[in-house]
């Protein structure tokens, strides 16, 4: 992880770009340090804990299901918890902080496949923007699986862009221990290597991952505690078909509300479109079928559950973002052109 979390490093295969050097990683961590501390003191001050999901009922591997198989970060707690005993939130605190830092440092190596090196170490605190709206302003609950399920999506789409597979499945194994969203990363290989990719190895990638994420879903099945809620799987289609009617028909502030998840910025991704990389282009079709899935298994109008996507929505937001402020007459940065990320 080391060349991972370098924040000057340039990825692989990209030009150099003469005379703007990143910013010095001695000014930059600094700043994402915090950054993620004022996000994660605003996170706490909004929200509280899920009464069938409290931090020790997470500690203890008693959550309601399926909150209950989301054991990563509960495992570590409660192994630091014997080592030096401290109240829980102490510990559930220093992770998610730590996730959040992670998650600036993780975004800003996903935003080198497609800016500047100085851009892309600013632009990576534009992710805080949405984390706020999705887990602050339009939630009141905290999980502790939230954050780094985040930090392990943003860095397995990094894998996966540069192809380094050994990386991709050691963060897929320990991302599905943190939460079953790491399917998402498997969609998003669907989206980006079809026709990029000889089809059997593709095939022979996806079967992989749905063999791995199924066994894991099946041995937290059963050695976990038996514990209370739907179990692994709750069906909220009429749930969310109830929400969706209520939009359309009687909408209140509550509905309103939740056409700004993610802060809104899934409206800028129209204006930047004809500039968006390939890579960029076919995650952000990956949203239309991975929503319509999470009517099925998820409640919709909750933003925090498909937070994972950030990166995905944040990337032609930020493209949408610069094209805009062009035609506004401000300065045009230069970006990397879209076929620097290589897809084959």
């Amino acid at each position: 992880m080391a060349n991972f979390i370098k924040l000057t490093r340039t990825p692989d295969k990209l030009p150099s770009h003469a005379g703007c050097a990143p910013t010095p990683a001695a000014i930059m961590i600094p700043v994402y340090l915090v950054a993620a501390l004022v996000y994660d003191l605003v996170y706490w001050h909004r929200t509280a804990e899920f009464p069938y999901a409290t931090l020790e009922q997470f500690t203890q591997f008693r959550a309601s299901t399926p909150f209950q198989f989301r054991v990563l970060v509960p495992a570590l707690v409660r192994a630091l918890n014997a080592i030096h005993p401290l109240k829980l939130n102490v510990y559930y605190g220093a992770v998610t902080y730590a996730a959040t830092v992670g998650t600036l440092m993780a975004f800003a190596r996903y935003l080198s496949l497609f800016f500047q090196p100085r851009q892309t170490q600013w632009y990576a605190l534009a992710i805080l923007y949405p984390m706020v709206w999705n887990y602050c302003r339009l939630n009141i609950h905290y999980f502790p699986y939230d954050t780094p399920a985040i930090f392990f999506f943003t860095v397995g789409l990094v894998y996966l862009a540069t192809r380094r597979w050994i990386a991709y499945y050691a963060v897929f194994l320990l991302g599905t221990f943190n939460k079953e969203t790491t399917c998402f990363l498997t969609i998003a290989m669907l989206a980006t290597q079809w026709r990029n990719m000889p089809a059997r190895r593709l095939a022979a990638h996806v079967a992989a991952q749905a063999i791995l994420w199924l066994s894991i879903k099946w041995f937290l099945k059963h050695a976990l505690p038996p514990g209370t809620g739907p179990g692994v799987f709750e069906n909220t289609f009429d749930q969310n078909v109830a929400f969706f009617t209520a939009f359309v028909t009687r909408p209140t502030r509550f509905h309103l509300w939740r056409i700004l998840t993610f802060g809104g910025a899934w409206m800028l991704v129209p204006f930047g479109w004809s500039r968006q990389p390939p890579f960029a282009k076919r995650l952000w079709w990956m949203v239309i079928p991975l929503m319509a899935g999470m009517t099925v298994v998820g409640i919709l109008s909750e933003s925090r559950i498909y937070g994972e996507i950030l990166p995905i929505v944040l990337v032609p937001a930020l493209f949408g973002t610069e094209t805009t402020l062009q035609r506004l007459g401000a300065p045009s940065p230069a970006t990397h052109s879209p076929q620097d990320v290589p897809t084959r």
